[in-house]
């Protein structure tokens, strides 16, 4: 067995990845840092969006269409100061259409990237068409509300990084995704999951949360408050087909 260094989760001996936190397993005890992403770190463009271990593998140096930042370069001083190792971090921005700006982001760190608690509007209003989290552990994370909002050509997120224990707020993550058919929220925490998946049994033919009627929480003996903020974060999404959740 292969112990995670990062969480202690025990993997099986061929895994390269932690199956809980998703932390790169082939560092060694010294070479683990960590990076805390800053608060203020909004994407509101790229074609597809990732944050992973390595140098995107298509990079060029000598290419024009590559550029590279630190997150000293793109957040502010008031906002940088409260991140921890930024400079563990470098961004790759790949230029695809210089007159419509269409690009690709890479956030890349050999160190395990810490989402900042209060994950709000992350990445709300863009135009992206992808998000891959690879390297984004959010063990941290205590505000995900509107993380996702008005990303209209999403059409599905994989989220099974994701650990959700510490979230207390979900207010409309993904509100206004209008195209999302597919969520895979496979590590979300045991209080919103039993929500969660007493709605989907009482709708699963229709996925359509903007008719749920909020009075059957208090029938059900659930929290009516936290029942509405569950339903909130699938506000206007008239694409959802299927939302994996934990066995």
């Amino acid at each position: 067995m292969k112990k995670c260094l990062n969480c202690e989760f025990m993997n099986k001996d061929s895994a390269k990845f932690c199956g809980k936190c998703g932390a790169y397993l082939e560092q060694k005890i010294n070479d683990i840092r960590k990076v805390l992403l800053p608060p203020g770190m909004y994407f509101r463009e790229g074609r597809e969006i990732s944050f992973g271990y390595d140098i995107p593998n298509a990079y060029s140096p000598n290419n024009p269409n590559w550029k590279t930042f630190s997150l000293k370069d793109l957040v502010d001083e008031d906002e940088i100061k409260y991140a921890e190792n930024p400079d563990l971090v470098k961004i790759y921005v790949h230029v695809l259409n210089q007159d419509k700006d269409i690009l690709d982001i890479y956030i890349c760190s050999k160190a395990q990237i810490y989402a900042n608690p209060d994950c709000s509007n992350m990445f709300s209003d863009s135009d992206v068409e992808k998000i891959n989290l690879l390297n984004f552990n959010t063990s941290k994370v205590q505000n995900m509300s509107e993380m996702f909002a008005n990303c209209t050509n999403l059409k599905e997120l994989n989220l099974s990084v994701f650990t959700t224990e510490n979230v207390d707020n979900y207010w409309y993550m993904f509100r206004g995704c209008e195209k999302l058919e597919k969520i895979n929220f496979s590590k979300i925490d045991v209080e919103t999951k039993k929500y969660l998946i007493y709605i989907l049994n009482k709708f699963s033919e229709t996925f359509d949360f903007n008719k749920i009627d909020k009075s059957l929480a208090s029938e059900n003996d659930l929290d009516e408050d936290y029942f509405s903020m569950v339903i909130s974060m699938f506000d206007d999404c008239d694409e959802i087909k299927s939302i994996i959740l934990p066995d």
